[in-house]
């Protein structure tokens, strides 16, 4: 009897332990911005700790419309993918949140890199462990094997053929269909159009004019030599080629004359400047309109951008709200889109208000050096970053 009563005691103790352990207590999520959504919508990866194997491979994809699938792999102890699947939304104070019955990996902070995994009540997990919480957003975590790329073989082409002119100092490239052509300018050395018959036409760099009253906005590099005589006119309008279907950022029209030609021949064709990847990474604020920054006034810290040149995509905060959104690229200068922001209310807003008066929909001009980046405004105000290692 005192056998069986022994043998009872011990479940019935454990069992008043759990009882006695406060229940984990649920983050009300409420908040479905569709804003917010797009800006965090896409895969996140990394390996968390696990308590019974060697870690726990998360896999997290979310998408815009508020649904997410998610799969693990416990490492050591499993190989097969256990999957998951729901909706998801945020709190007031954007907080992804993970609707699943099962307490624990529901909630995570949103950064600038990804998503930090918080424990089962919401609360940032600290120790030795805390910074292998983290889940990495795969095109910004491999830069340089975005996701777009992974997924697209001609987003892959478009890159390669990208860091190729960068390294061989273009700064701008166009083509046309009927007859086929390209033409290639590096500011700082020539102009080259090549036809598909004939021979190529090469030029030093001359400067551009600017059509000051033309909508759309152009300029025009007019150069003469002994060959001929070559025009290159970069207009500011979007134009798609019409046999591949791809967009680009400006339409482009080339005269050229020859020897004693006594007229010019015209082409016309599709171009943008050349993508600099040099800009890929994250960049902490230090100075904005000469004003040093100091990173300890804001809920967020040090305001950053980080830029994505493989999808053209650029993302970070201001000190207070997040933001996102897509940027191009024109002569020695960004072209900076709206930049969609969660619209958290923080004690001191000035700044956030002054940088995004500065930045949407602006072309900054910028500079790089060394590990500085100092983007300009049309009105000389300067923001001036230093590379985050």
């Amino acid at each position: 009897m005192k056998q069986l009563t022994k043998a009872l005691f011990f479940p019935l103790v454990l069992a008043a332990i759990v009882a006695c352990e406060p229940a984990p207590k649920k983050l009300e999520a409420t908040n479905k911005d569709p804003d917010l959504a797009k800006q965090t919508a896409g895969v996140y990866t990394g390996e968390v700790p696990c308590a019974d194997c060697e870690a726990i491979a998360y896999k997290l994809a979310l998408k815009p419309d508020f649904t997410y699938e998610a799969e693990m792999v416990y490492k050591g102890k499993s190989e097969e993918a256990q999957p998951l699947s729901g909706s998801y939304a945020f709190t007031e104070d954007s907080i992804l949140v993970l609707e699943k019955d099962e307490p624990g990996m529901n909630y995570f902070k949103l950064g600038e890199a990804g998503l930090t995994m918080l424990d089962q009540n919401g609360e940032v997990i600290t120790g030795d462990l805390a910074d292998r919480y983290q889940l990495m957003r795969m095109d910004r975590a491999t830069p340089m094997k975005a996701m777009a790329e992974q997924d697209n073989p001609d987003a892959q082409l478009k890159n390669d053929m990208m860091r190729k002119l960068q390294a061989e100092g273009v700064d701008f490239y166009a083509a046309g269909n009927e007859p086929f052509w390209s033409a290639q300018i590096d500011f700082e050395k020539e102009m080259v159009f090549n036809p598909m018959e004939g021979e190529p036409m090469s030029t030093p760099a001359v400067e551009g004019a600017f059509a000051m009253d033309a909508d759309p906005p152009r300029i025009r590099y007019a150069a003469e030599v002994e060959s001929g005589n070559l025009i290159v006119e970069i207009i500011s309008e979007e134009c798609m080629d019409g046999m591949s279907g791809e967009k680009f950022t400006h339409r482009v029209k080339v005269d050229i004359r020859r020897g004693t030609d006594k007229e010019y021949t015209t082409y016309e064709g599709c171009g943008r400047y050349v993508t600099d990847y040099d800009l890929a990474g994250t960049w902490e604020l230090q100075e904005m309109a000469g004003k040093a920054v100091d990173g300890s006034q804001f809920r967020k810290g040090t305001p950053v951008l980080t830029f994505m040149p493989e999808v053209l995509r650029v993302s970070g905060h201001a000190g207070c709200n997040q933001m996102t959104g897509a940027y191009t690229m024109e002569k020695k200068a960004v072209h900076f889109g709206d930049l969609a922001s969660t619209m958290m209310a923080c004690p001191d807003m000035d700044l956030e208000q002054e940088f995004s008066k500065m930045v949407n929909g602006r072309i900054l001009e910028y500079k790089l050096d060394g590990d500085r980046l100092i983007l300009t405004h049309p009105s000389g105000k300067t923001l001036v970053y230093k590379k985050k290692a």
